[in-house]
């Protein structure tokens, strides 16, 4: 750990990304490439996140690939440590995750989806956030789509698109950062829901069952700082758009 103003923080060197996933929605501009490869202000997303991840002190990525995986790999080539999901087509990224864990093992670390582009500066905003788990969620977004999140003041109570606009703080980025306590009650939780056949569950379920034992997990905010998720064709042209006005290239990243 480390101290910054007088406050402890934790030393991060792993991340996960997870890009397993086939991108249905997005065909057929990903019919043969994965979504992490997509390429916005000159570079794809994936290899964005790995910069500026280093950028952060992280050493070690951790990608989960899964369709059409020996792109990715050979995309990045050394830069990551790789897991496969062989049943991606039937797994969401909660498995994705879980397939980390031995790699991961119990220390501290952030985890990304493989389809954002962003502002750089929100990795180290999510990494000096309070609590054993913490995401990094945007207050201004609440639409129906949204992975939306209900918090009591800056303490997680769940998340699921279910959540009415009211009821919402804002929208999970799909980013977030698990201290070594965070870390071991995670892959528990991921481990207990998949033993009881939810295969399909987003990550977003495991971090509902932790909160409801009384774990600490935080939301911290985006604090206006660009980022979107890139699920649909309108996503992505919105990503091309939004690189438009980062003048500054390092703070443009994507998973």
């Amino acid at each position: 750990m480390a101290r910054s103003n007088g406050v402890l923080k934790l030393t991060i060197s792993k991340a996960v990304i997870v890009a397993a996933g086939d991108a249905k929605r997005l065909r057929p501009r990903t019919a043969q490439l994965p979504k992490c490869l997509l390429n916005v202000n000159g570079a794809s997303l994936i290899s964005r996140s790995v910069e500026v991840l280093g950028d952060h002190g992280v050493s070690q990525i951790i990608v989960v690939v899964g369709f059409l995986y020996q792109r990715v790999m050979a995309h990045l080539g050394l830069e990551a440590t790789y897991v496969h999901n062989p049943l991606f087509r039937t797994t969401n990224n909660m498995t994705s995750l879980w397939l980390a864990r031995h790699v991961v093992g119990e220390e501290p670390f952030l985890y990304l989806h493989g389809d954002l582009f962003y502002d750089a500066r929100l990795i180290g905003q999510c990494m000096e956030a309070p609590g054993e788990i913490a995401l990094l969620t945007d207050p201004a977004s609440r639409d129906e789509e949204a992975m939306k999140v209900r918090a009591e003041g800056a303490r997680f109570i769940e998340s699921s698109k279910s959540i009415s606009s009211d009821d919402a703080y804002g929208e999970w980025t799909g980013i977030a950062r698990f201290s070594a306590a965070g870390a071991k009650a995670m892959f528990a939780a991921i481990g207990e829901l998949l033993a009881a056949g939810r295969f399909m569950d987003y990550d977003t379920a495991a971090f509902t069952r932790l909160a409801s034992t009384g774990l600490p997990i935080r939301v911290c905010s985006t604090n206006g700082l660009p980022w979107i998720e890139i699920d649909v064709e309108a996503d992505y042209a919105r990503a091309l758009k939004m690189a438009e006005t980062m003048t500054d290239s390092r703070q443009c990243a994507g998973e």
